[in-house]
């Protein structure tokens, strides 16, 4: 399968009114206060030394007066630098950024106060046959679950006991590709079906033989690479059109948890084509989804049910452009993939800007689909007063200082 990637909810996302999806991350709150003031007190020797390292990637910048930095610690102490597609999507949940692995064995931790990395091993739910893991990754409950793409499981990782375990899913939907993309609402995960014909529902407090089931979407679109990420917000769950192959998907995906109904909206005045979005966020009662190869970002509002777009040409044109989208301080910021910028955009003001990321002097481009890609990075969370990016290509995991 070709290179891929998610990005979902994050702990600190605000919602709309009505019904709250969110639950789950009921403590990322309460403890942001406290873990960020720790975070700033603490200055490790590595966090010394990454600054050091990026002194060169001019990492000193002024955005609307204010100055902004980024630095990058090294994986390769945690993970091999030869796999290129290593992660694809990011969660920040209770002072740590979560990754799930894409080409790499496993579920990569990013510890925000120590600026330490460390891996947690999925070899007991993997098969060595695979060649995209999980890409979807979320919060709830004290956990983090991951959507499996080719894995036979359902990713489990409890953080308090430092548990992985998995969910069989296999009676749900078989085969490569079958969900990418994962958020919770109303106390159940759900999973953005791609190649699979059903979205993915668990209820982690049902019996153990009645946890996971199925809702088919083959109304609204069927047939391969049909949606990636997904997000909630008011009782109902979201995926944006990604159209890999593009067969022509371009159907926003609704699913409301209460009524059971599942609907399309059309997408195709903002975006047609392959690989169209990647990556969504919910703020405000809309929904918002990160331009891949599409020329906008796209938005949807709850209430009127409206599609609309905010052009991101400002920033380039291109594929691949962004990957992952988050909340934080109520601007919206798309993860830095094949352009340069981390995308920025301002619902109060409806304008786009961008960051600057580094261009790293190792594994820099790869061959992606036919095309150089740049690439270094796959999904973003906000955590704090920081941005993080996990690698995609790149063997550093970026931070941003706001």
């Amino acid at each position: 399968m070709a290179a891929i990637g998610v990005f979902v909810v994050l702990a600190l996302m605000p919602l709309g009114s009505g019904l709250s999806c969110e639950a789950g991350l009921e403590a990322a709150a309460d403890e942001e206060a406290s873990i960020v003031g720790v975070a700033l007190a603490q200055v490790s020797s590595q966090l010394k030394t990454s600054w050091q390292l990026v002194d060169s990637y001019n990492s000193s910048q002024i955005r609307d007066g204010n100055p902004v930095s980024f630095y990058t610690i090294p994986t390769a102490q945690v993970e091999s630098t030869l796999t290129q597609a290593k992660h694809c999507e990011a969660v920040a949940y209770r002072g740590k950024i979560y990754s799930a692995p894409h080409d790499v064995p496993d579920l990569l931790v990013f510890d925000t106060v120590t600026d330490q990395l460390s891996t947690v091993s999925t070899q007991s739910i993997r098969s060595n046959d695979y060649s995209t893991h999980w890409p979807g990754i979320t919060a709830y409950g004290g956990k983090i679950y991951a959507a499996p793409a080719d894995p036979e499981y359902l990713l489990v990782y409890d953080i308090e006991t430092e548990h992985l375990s998995g969910v069989p899913i296999s009676e749900v939907a078989e085969g490569p590709g079958k969900w990418l993309g994962i958020t919770s609402c109303n106390g159940k995960l759900y999973a953005a079906p791609l190649n699979a014909e059903v979205m993915l529902i668990y209820d982690p407090e049902a019996p153990e033989t009645a946890q996971v089931s199925g809702v088919s979407t083959a109304s609204v679109c069927s047939g391969g690479s049909k949606w990636m990420g997904m997000t909630s917000s008011s009782g109902k769950v979201f995926a944006a059109p990604i159209d890999m192959a593009g067969i022509g998907c371009d159907q926003l995906l609704i699913y409301d948890t209460v009524t059971g109904e599942v609907s399309g909206v059309s997408t195709a005045s903002v975006g047609t084509g392959a690989w169209k979005w990647h990556g969504m966020a919910a703020l405000n009662n809309k929904i918002y989804a990160a331009p891949a190869n599409a020329p906008s970002l796209l938005i949807y509002d709850i209430e009127t049910e409206q599609v609309s777009g905010v052009s991101t040409k400002v920033l380039g044109l291109g594929d691949h452009k962004w990957g992952g989208l988050t909340v934080h301080g109520g601007k919206l910021y798309g993860g830095a993939m094949d352009n340069p910028h981390i995308l920025v955009y301002d619902p109060d003001t409806d304008t786009v800007s961008g960051l600057s990321t580094p261009e790293l002097q190792t594994n820099t481009y790869v061959l992606f689909e036919g095309h150089a890609s740049r690439a270094q990075w796959n999904g973003i969370a906000a955590w704090g007063d920081k941005l993080y990016q996990p690698p995609h290509h790149a063997n550093e995991f970026l931070v941003y200082q706001l």
